[in-house]
């Protein structure tokens, strides 16, 4: 398997992650996300046709690749698209937890 080039850009509200996959569709494409704070990207290239194309740079072979996120981030609510061969996946970041200073009393 081949590993794809990607982006990753992070804002106050979430992480954009963007992803050269050439040949991928909807169809093809699989995003998981996991426990470990992991999220993984699979395509499974088809079979170019004979004939086609002249010439190809990319490997005939399928992309994968595992990115490790900051605790943060909350895969459960993440969502994907596909087009003209590049993935983007947004990845929302949890609400900060706020904490609370409790005050201990002699007893």
């Amino acid at each position: 398997m081949a590993a794809p080039s990607l982006d990753l850009f992070e804002n106050q509200s979430e992480f954009r992650l963007v992803v050269d996959v050439p040949g991928a569709t909807p169809s093809n494409t699989h995003v998981a996300w996991n426990d470990f704070e992991t999220l993984s990207v699979h395509v499974q290239r088809a079979a170019l046709a004979p004939g086609a194309p002249s010439l190809s740079e990319y490997e005939e072979s399928d992309w994968y690749r595992e990115i490790v996120f900051s605790p943060d981030a909350d895969g459960t609510k993440a969502h994907s698209t596909v087009r003209d061969g590049v993935l983007t996946v947004r990845v929302p970041k949890r609400r900060t937890l706020s904490s609370k200073l409790i005050p201990v009393y002699a007893a």
